[in-house]
């Protein structure tokens, strides 16, 4: 048997004598981090290992779960992925940003070609008159150069 080093251990939340508070354990590298996490299932039955997550993520998934369950409940197809906390339902993807669930950004479309480029960029500038080659050009004094 191999035994796993830790560098802290410490249980969170205040004493409750109802309730079994929660250790988090810091590991030294990531590797045995890893190792843990892979043989979780292993652990003896009163004991989970779960990873700690921030709110934000915890919060995010909670929206997902929530959002798959209710259009499961209304007969609507969905797929929710953790990892990249998106949903995908009637071949719209929607993210969990900031506590919500937002369609995901779509490119703008492609100006046609038969339309002018001044009006597409809101450009004020007069479009280059073209000279004939008979009249003749001026200098920066406007007088007449052959």
């Amino acid at each position: 048997m191999s035994y796993i080093r830790a560098d802290k251990a410490f249980r969170i939340n205040k004493f409750n004598a109802d309730k079994i508070r929660n250790i988090k354990v810091k590991f030294s590298t990531i590797s045995t981090r890893d190792v843990i996490f892979r043989n979780r299932d292993s652990a003896p039955d009163p004991i989970t290992i779960k990873p700690d997550t921030r709110f934000t993520i915890r919060r995010d998934h909670a929206i997902l779960k929530k959002k798959e369950l209710e259009r499961k409940k209304m007969g609507k197809d969905c797929s929710v992925n953790m990892k990249t906390r998106q949903m995908l339902s009637k071949g719209i993807t929607f993210d969990a940003v900031d506590g919500e669930l937002k369609p995901t950004k779509l490119p703008k479309p492609v100006p046609s070609p038969s339309t002018s480029t001044a009006a597409n960029t809101g450009s004020t500038r007069q479009p280059a008159v073209k000279r004939s080659r008979t009249e003749p050009s001026r200098n920066l004094l406007g007088m007449e150069t052959t």
